[in-house]
């Protein structure tokens, strides 16, 4: 009996120690046509209409390029034929509509962020062209070129042209006040009267539009009223910087939750955007930050959550340029997890089957890990998401 006991403890904690990891050793995110390790994705999201890829800080050429290379993936092994980025509603919806009139580059820098100006987001731009995929974006704020995030009330053909045509106006006026003072927090008075007029006379404009559109069986009405409201919340708070990006996220939750109920209801998504916004438990980071920890049980349970982060290298943001990551703790995720791998590629991990794994226990723990490369902060990873990508060197190519 005694060596009965013995045996079944040994079994036990073979079995403890030996599980099975699902993983990716090399990512290859240099050889694009290579999928030979992507197959591990594929029970793993099997029954997922949800895709999160986030991002530690925004510009990294390397996440730019992993997350092209699932994308196609996704989009040729899955059916996921959607891609929503944390830019802006209405820039992405103008870029989505002519897109097939265009080239990558006018898709590019007529949709998405400038910090996503990359050789493989152009590539990505491409690909979405050529198989007739869709783009959206889930943030309030104008993210693209020129009078692009205006451009969507010039397809508004059946209602008033004349309140149109003063819409168009005042909006393009009041989105070049807003990008040339995005960080001047010292506005002079009567530069804040100006646009304080001019939003108000929006109000006025979008609210009238808004009345005419609500409430009709229409799809692409309802993604103009949609859109709509976005506006008009942007305009209520533009004053208050503090209580605009306080609420963010919850329109940006609101706003993937709709992409995902009403727009594409049977359709396979993609989101882009930050690991802070897009992560399933709300961000250490900042009390602003939990887009994705507040969809209903029933999204989150059809979702799939991977938090990208990074090694080495450089990240970059508009008030610095580019600046060096840390060199993280040893005994932080981007630490543990390079140690874990104990090599110099870029890899996948998934988290969401991991049940006993002497190696891996902290992934159940709080666990230091880096905002923007360099801001540490604590979080229970597998709380957080269900796969994480860890980028060996970090590096930055605007073009």
């Amino acid at each position: 009996m005694k060596y009965f006991l013995i045996f079944v403890q040994f079994g036990l904690n073979y079995a403890f120690f030996s599980q099975e990891i699902k993983k990716i050793d090399d990512l290859k995110i240099n050889d694009i046509e290579n999928y030979s390790d992507y197959s591990v994705f594929d029970s793993l999201i099997l029954n997922k209409r949800l895709i999160f890829l986030g991002e530690s800080g925004h510009s990294g050429q390397e996440y730019n390029l992993a997350k092209y290379k699932i994308i196609r993936y996704l989009h040729e092994k899955h059916n996921f034929n959607v891609v929503i980025f944390e830019s802006g509603m209405a820039d992405c919806f103008h870029g989505n509509n002519l897109k097939n009139q265009n080239d990558s580059l006018w898709l590019l820098k007529h949709s998405i962020y400038s910090i996503w100006s990359s050789k493989p987001t152009l590539m990505l731009m491409d690909y979405m062209i050529q198989n007739n995929m869709k783009i959206g974006g889930f943030d309030y704020q104008n993210s693209s070129m020129g009078s692009t995030n205006s451009e969507f009330l010039k397809m508004i053909k059946t209602l008033d042209s004349s309140l149109i045509n003063e819409t168009y106006q005042n909006d393009v006026i009041f989105s070049n006040y807003i990008a040339t003072t995005v960080f001047d927090v010292n506005l002079s008075p009567s530069k804040l009267d100006s646009i304080k007029t001019l939003s108000r006379l929006l109000i006025g404009n979008y609210t009238k539009l808004h009345n005419l559109i609500t409430n009709q069986n229409d799809i692409t009405l309802a993604y103009y009223s949609k859109i709509i409201s976005n506006k008009l919340f942007l305009l209520n708070n533009f004053e208050n910087r503090k209580k605009l990006y306080a609420l963010r996220d919850s329109v940006m939750s609101n706003n993937i939750k709709w992409f995902y109920d009403s727009l594409y209801p049977n359709e396979k998504i993609i989101v882009w955007g930050a690991n802070d916004h897009i992560a399933k438990e709300r961000s250490n980071f900042s009390t602003n930050y939990y887009a994705g920890s507040i969809f209903p049980e029933r999204i989150k349970n059809d979702s799939y959550y991977i938090g990208f982060y990074a090694y080495s290298g450089e990240m970059y943001n508009y008030s610095e340029g580019n600046f060096k990551i840390v060199t993280p703790h040893k005994k932080s995720l981007e630490g543990r997890l390079h140690t874990y791998f104990d090599n110099n590629n870029d890899v996948f991990i998934d988290l969401s089957t991991i049940l006993n794994s002497k190696t891996l226990k902290w992934v159940n723990k709080e666990t230091m890990a880096y905002v923007w490369g360099r801001v540490p902060v604590f979080i229970v990873p597998k709380k957080y998401y269900d796969g994480i990508i860890l980028i060996n060197n970090l590096s930055i190519k605007h073009f």
